[in-house]
């Protein structure tokens, strides 16, 4: 049988100009849907060429699409496998953009995208083909700052607002900002970001990221893009601080050094002043190498070294419902109000895996997935961060992570508060989730980082501020 390649070769024209053209096509597809396309290339049969698949997988993949080589066995077992993977991506993508609370389906904004292979390009200089460019003078730069303060219960409670700075570099006196996206995520786009020199065209600093929402916004006003902003810097900060709590649990047990610490990058908001769009507020943070990008773990019940994401039935819902007690607090000991026979029983078990060993080193797999058991019952219970995501800086050891998510639900609470911490905050479901993939991975170091945690009044000092708690300066 003829195909389309050897048509056009028949035609006159070269195979690798073919090849060129086909990639182009596919480039372009994926270049405007990104990841809401699902494009799978299956091949078939005793061929051993599958190069021009291979190409047309590696095109869509460059623009963010979910893009995949199979070669089945000609087996109807394994055919039927892979048909079914097509199917269960396309419903994934369905369901991400299925709002939790409405039921439905978000609008994602029309932009081009562009290529991974172009942004992962280490550049001098910007041009104002590819980037929007703006004067400091169109641009006002604004950090989280956070503080505590004694509520009238005598509880620490803590404070932020947003304080306007320079920018980051002395010698900056413009910023670019890239006019399409990289990288996608299920609520972001990814932009590259430079601050410039005064001939507004030399890269001074770090090369950085901002990132806007992926969705069409309820409102089309800058007040729906602040609301955006803040909720992002609430939620990174937050896990910031549990980051820090975990690294000094880290410090205080019989772990050994070269077990990496964790951390969470530091985000800036910048407002652009646009002439013709109004105001453009972006969140910016340091740009990470791409090559070495890693995920953890994910808000789906995800787990690095799976194939794909579990599929959760109601059955297996209320399965997991059921299961995550007593894998959250390790076999259903549930302390609410501890004693010093309990607190005895916890050091001991803790004890006995130390029992004829020296310190322990943990994987940089181990420390994520203890690190998101750590930060439930770090919160009271509350919170969880998950979707870790980004590099293992090994020179100073330690996991720096981007975009996490927090699910959160309120046990005591009256009424279930939904999206507190945006659109991927799953609430309950999302737990329930992680711990049923955990059960698997739930090892030694989370047993010794989370000694302790089981008193829910030592952990309520740990909420952060509440909406009404947030001043924009």
């Amino acid at each position: 049988m003829e195909g389309p390649l050897d048509a056009a070769i028949e035609s006159g024209m070269g195979k690798y100009e073919c090849y060129e053209i086909i990639e182009n096509k596919v480039g372009d597809l994926a270049k405007k849907f990104g990841r809401r396309l699902t494009f799978k290339a299956i091949a078939m049969g005793d061929y051993d060429d599958f190069d021009m698949l291979k190409r047309m997988v590696n095109a869509a993949d460059d623009y963010g699409a979910h893009a995949d080589f199979c070669l089945p066995s000609m087996t109807s077992s394994a055919l039927g496998e892979v048909f079914t993977s097509v199917a269960t991506s396309i419903s994934s993508t369905q369901l991400e953009l299925t709002d939790a609370i409405t039921k439905k389906q978000r609008q994602v904004r029309s932009v081009n995208r562009e290529s991974k292979s172009k942004a992962g390009q280490e550049i001098l200089r910007v041009s104002g083909h590819d980037f929007w460019i703006y004067s400091q003078d169109q641009v006002t730069r604004k950090i989280y700052k956070e503080w505590v303060e004694m509520g009238s219960d005598n509880k620490r409670v803590y404070r932020h607002e947003y304080e306007k700075t320079v920018l980051q570099h002395p010698q900056a006196r413009y910023v670019a900002f890239a006019k399409n996206p990289f990288g996608e995520g299920a609520e972001r786009f990814a932009h590259r970001f430079f601050e410039l020199a005064a001939d507004c065209r030399t890269i001074v600093g770090k090369a950085m990221v901002a990132k806007e929402s992926r969705l069409i916004l309820d409102d089309s006003d800058e007040k729906a893009r602040k609301q955006f902003t803040a909720t992002f810097c609430k939620t990174q900060q937050l896990a910031r601080r549990l980051a820090k709590e975990f690294n000094d649990k880290l410090r205080e047990s019989n772990i050994d050094s070269r077990t990496p610490t964790v951390s969470f990058l530091d985000c800036s908001i910048y407002e652009l002043y646009d002439y013709n769009l109004g105001v453009l507020s972006v969140l910016v943070e340091d740009k990470l190498d791409q090559k070495n990008w890693k995920k953890w773990n994910s808000n789906n019940g995800f787990v690095e070294g799976m194939k794909k994401a579990p599929v959760f039935s109601e059955a297996s819902l209320r399965q997991a419902e059921m299961n995550m007690t007593r894998i959250a607090h390790f076999e259903g000991d549930v302390i609410e109000e501890g004693s010093e026979e309990e607190e005895e029983e916890d050091e001991s078990e803790v004890g006995e895996l130390f029992q004829g060993k020296g310190a322990l080193v943990f994987t940089p797999f181990d420390v994520a997935q203890a690190f998101s058991h750590f930060s439930y019952l770090a919160s009271g219970r509350k919170r969880l961060v998950c979707d870790l995501q980004g590099v293992h800086d090994e020179a100073k050891n330690v996991l720096i992570f981007s975009d996490p998510v927090i699910h959160y639900h309120n046990p005591r609470g009256y009424t279930s508060r939904k999206n507190v911490h945006g659109r991927t905050d799953h609430g309950k479901k999302g737990m329930n989730k992680f711990f049923h993939t955990h059960a698997q991975h739930c090892g030694p170091l989370c047993r010794i980082i989370n000694r302790g945690f089981q008193k829910v009044d030592k952990c309520e000092t740990n909420e952060p501020a509440d909406e009404g708690d947030c001043k924009i300066s």
